[in-house]
């Protein structure tokens, strides 16, 4: 199923949860597609596969800047509502990169890192140094110097991140994988996650490296899929004892690519995070829920950190992992793969409930590309609502939700919250 047949499936899906006919619909903003061949104001084919078009006082758009698009467009919703006068606006993304050859995959990944300003030729090259090869790496440049990236070149510039990162700022190696093994445990409690058992920080550690210090395991996990939310003016929810207000947001911008020199100039998140909580009069202290980008691990150590969760992210993962993932760790017969943990064991006994990515993120749930947030943004409104079976944050009122495009790219971050009625609603 295309990427376009998914996202109108995902919208009809949304449009009957909030309790309306797809026809009350007066704006939608779509993010695109890295696989489908709709490349091409993909919003607009969306709405007119729906229907939804050609009519007048129909608002369209497509926001691109990657992973961060869902939160963006979550923001720009949020103003289409409050300024300009649209009483319904659907988010709706979708994907499908698990169904392609991987070397096609891979192909298309590259490829978007690829430009004819900010890339080299990589030494992986064989066309003569004429432009880069798709698939086959790149060079990133900076300052006239280049910095060879092979494929896969997205791992890999994040590979470049996280190790400037642990000789910065003393994060492990086993702390980055124990970001893994955390997210598939927090899946292994969700019933439509694509990892459903828990992965130990030895097999993660063993798995294929795809750059020096990444490993296929620590790689956001290839997933078909679609979602769609809905957003709505205060009280004009069908239930407002389910919705979920807006309560805030920023956005923030780095490089497309990092530079040959990395520094904390190229991050953002930070200041998308303290904006979002200027504006709400919130601070970290105050949140309950967090859902924070996880495409490889260094993005979810510099999330805790940028977002106030704690200073020092990488010791923070290692305090979770030895809490939720200690008494596995001890099974010598689970770590020699002669006998998989017991329901009982995966699940624990009373056990502790980390408010962070309870669906298990990109790690752990599945990434169709741009989608991911957009998986965040549902488990923050589920826990808001307090329908998280099984994974719910006990009385959670408040929801932080970080997206990241590119690589530090994009950032942007809203704030979510159980039940105000002055606010634009989910």
């Amino acid at each position: 199923v295309d990427a376009v047949t998914q996202m109108v499936e995902a919208l009809r899906i949304a449009v009957a949860d909030a309790g309306m006919p797809l026809p009350a619909l007066d704006a939608l903003i779509a993010l695109p597609s890295l696989i489908s061949e709709q490349h091409f104001m993909i919003g607009h084919a969306v709405a007119q596969r729906a229907q939804l078009t050609p009519r007048k006082h129909m608002l369209i758009r497509t926001v691109d800047v990657g992973g961060a698009g869902p939160i963006a467009a979550l923001l720009a919703a949020k103003h289409a509502i409050e300024h300009e006068g649209c009483k319904a606006v659907a988010i709706v993304a979708g994907d499908t990169p698990a169904s392609v050859p991987t070397a096609e995959f891979l192909a298309k990944a590259d490829s978007s890192c690829s430009s004819k300003h900010l890339t080299g030729i990589s030494s992986s090259s064989n066309n003569n140094g004429s432009e880069p090869v798709q698939g086959r790496g790149c060079g990133v440049t900076e300052g006239g110097s280049v910095v060879d990236v092979p494929s896969p070149v997205i791992p890999n510039l994040y590979d470049r991140v996280a190790r400037w990162h642990m000789q910065q700022y003393g994060t492990t190696r086993q702390q980055l994988a124990m970001c893994a093994s955390l997210m598939t445990y927090q899946a292994s409690h969700h019933p439509a996650a694509l990892r459903r058992r828990p992965r130990l920080l030895q097999e993660v550690l063993a798995s294929a490296r795809v750059a020096p210090v990444t490993t296929k395991l620590e790689c956001a996990k290839l997933a078909d899929g679609a979602a769609a939310l809905v957003l709505v003016p205060a009280g004009a929810a069908a239930d407002n004892h389910r919705a979920v207000s807006i309560v805030s947001g920023s956005e923030g911008s780095g490089p497309l690519t990092p530079p040959a020199t990395i520094t904390e100039d190229c991050f953002s998140a930070a200041e998308a995070a303290a904006a979002a909580y200027a504006q709400a009069g919130l601070a970290p202290a105050d949140i309950h829920y967090w859902g924070l980008y996880d495409c490889f691990p260094i993005c979810l150590i510099r999330a805790i950190e940028a977002v106030g969760l704690a200073h020092d992210g990488g010791a923070y993962i290692e305090q979770q992992y030895k809490k939720l993932l200690g008494q596995l760790e001890q099974q010598q017969q689970y770590l020699s793969g002669q006998q998989r943990p017991s329901q009982q064991q995966q699940q624990g006994s009373g056990r502790h409930i980390w408010p962070v990515n309870t669906h298990g993120g990109l790690l752990g749930f599945g990434a169709p590309w741009e989608v991911p947030a957009m998986h965040s943004l549902i488990e923050a409104v589920q826990q808001l609502r307090w329908e998280a079976d099984g994974r719910q944050v006990p009385g959670a009122e408040l929801a932080l939700v970080y997206g990241n495009g590119g690589v530090f790219s994009a950032s942007a971050v809203a704030i979510l919250h159980r039940s105000r009625q002055s606010h634009s609603k989910l």
